[in-house]
């Protein structure tokens, strides 16, 4: 029966050795606790720094946009002036060119008022010599 207890105390013994084994090698390898830390303070950094570079970029597309879009406005606005000034040209061209109608349209009724007036006066006069 002291087999038994020998083997146990052993067995604790061999555990006790392999713990401290373990630990010894975990400070030499790569992914002890320590390093992981710094590994994931390095990894949440370098996500870090992209994050703010995307979003720099992003801001910089959209003020782009943006940019482009009120360029965009600005031309129509000074297309729109263009137009509304040649539609004001046109308008006082087009109200010239009723009041020239007009104008020769008058005339026109002028000269045949006058060869109205000269036709009843010829006939006035033959209608005199008829009648006497």
């Amino acid at each position: 029966m002291s087999s038994p207890n020998r083997s146990s105390s052993s067995d604790h013994l061999s555990t006790k050795s392999a713990t401290s084994a373990i630990t010894s090698t975990q400070d030499e390898v790569p992914g002890n606790k320590d390093e992981g830390k710094d590994n994931t303070r390095l990894i949440h950094r370098d996500v870090n720094k992209l994050t703010d570079e995307m979003f720099g970029k992003v801001a910089e597309y959209l003020r782009a946009e943006m940019l482009a879009t009120t360029e965009d406005y600005k031309l129509l606005e000074t297309m729109n002036n263009v137009t509304r000034e040649r539609y004001k040209e046109m308008s006082a061209m087009a109200q010239q060119l009723m009041i020239d109608e007009i104008c020769e349209q008058v005339d026109y009724l002028g000269k045949v008022t006058a060869e109205l007036d000269e036709y009843s006066k010829h006939l006035e006069l033959r209608l005199k010599k008829v009648s006497k």
